[in-house]
């Protein structure tokens, strides 16, 4: 019965990383405006939202509209504001972008498990 508890607790505290560790780089490609960091942690498909535009996009298509909103609203910075996550292996976070424009845009991502790595399969970008 230990060895099961311990498996589980072993398990959860490496999903955690895993989330943590997608978190940390999904943030600085955000605050980079690197489109095609970010789209390496999209699924095949992702359903995305950029001011007012929502779609399913495949990656490669996520990544040009990614690429286009950056050159529009270059970021200056990226920061993680709410973290939550289920019990089914999903995690969701919500960020402020600030852009060298001035403007600032509320971003959501959320995140599923994915062969045993948490890939964006929702990405929302909106102005704040």
């Amino acid at each position: 019965m230990k060895i099961l508890i311990y498996g589980i607790a072993f398990l959860f505290c490496f999903t955690a990383y895993s989330q943590d560790d997608v978190t940390d780089k999904v943030k600085g490609h955000l605050s980079t405006g690197n489109a095609a960091g970010l789209s390496s942690y999209f699924t095949g498909n992702v359903d995305l939202l950029v001011e007012d535009n929502e779609d399913v996009y495949s990656k490669t298509q996520a990544e040009m509209i990614l690429k286009n909103f950056f050159a529009k609203n270059m970021p200056v910075s990226f920061s993680i504001i709410h973290k939550g996550s289920s019990t089914m292996n999903v995690a969701y976070r919500i960020g402020t972008l600030k852009t060298k424009n001035g403007k600032e845009f509320r971003v959501t991502f959320n995140m599923k498990d994915v062969g045993g790595r948490f890939l964006i399969h929702q990405m929302q970008i909106e102005e704040n």
